[in-house]
């Protein structure tokens, strides 16, 4: 009890003093004190993306437009097809409004475009999750699993055991025998 209100009486006299040294104490405490995250069901906050369909959705809109801009000057088409502008105009497309600039170079998207883009961004995304038993070691036979020792193809005979050990195993198979015979 001592130790709390010796803590809290430091904390206000620092309170008091400077909002430095709160803050640094602020740090020490959070350090100290480690408050894990009890929601059940919270979502990872950086899941492992496996598929995305907006991912794909760009580059059959970058197939697209590579294949109308064929004729447009390659300065043009380099500034279309890259960086934010091209991120830009995909959406826009995948929203279904093409941009004027595009128009204007004579592209056009087909009925069948807009149908296909509707297919592949119905599709879920495909996310890596943790198992539910939590970080244990796996099993044999499971993905980071033991793997059974090779030699030529062949499973790998045991390892050679050591002549105190021939002779240990010798004396308990003499007594197993001498008491199965006992009975």
């Amino acid at each position: 009890m001592e130790a709390v209100e010796l803590i809290v009486s430091i904390f206000l006299f620092a309170w008091r003093q400077s909002e430095l040294i709160t803050g640094g104490i602020v740090t020490v405490v959070r350090s100290l004190v480690t408050l894990k995250n009890q929601s059940m069901g919270a979502e990872d906050p950086n899941p492992t993306i496996i598929y995305d369909p907006v991912f794909t959705a760009h580059l059959i809109v970058y197939r697209t437009l590579e294949a109308n801009m064929f004729q447009v000057p390659s300065w043009k088409r380099n500034a279309e097809l890259s960086g934010r502008r091209f991120a830009l105009n995909a959406d826009s497309i995948i929203a279904g409004n093409l941009p004027v600039d595009l128009q204007e170079l004579g592209v056009s998207t087909s009925p069948a475009l807009k149908r296909r883009l509707g297919y592949i961004l119905s599709l879920p995304q495909l996310r890596v999750t943790p198992p539910d038993d939590g970080d244990r070691s796996p099993e044999p036979g499971e993905k980071g699993g033991k793997k059974p020792k090779v030699a030529r193809r062949l499973l790998r005979p045991p390892k050679k055991v050591g002549k105190a050990g021939k002779e240990k195993r010798i004396e308990e198979e003499k007594a197993r025998r001498s008491q199965a015979e006992k009975k």
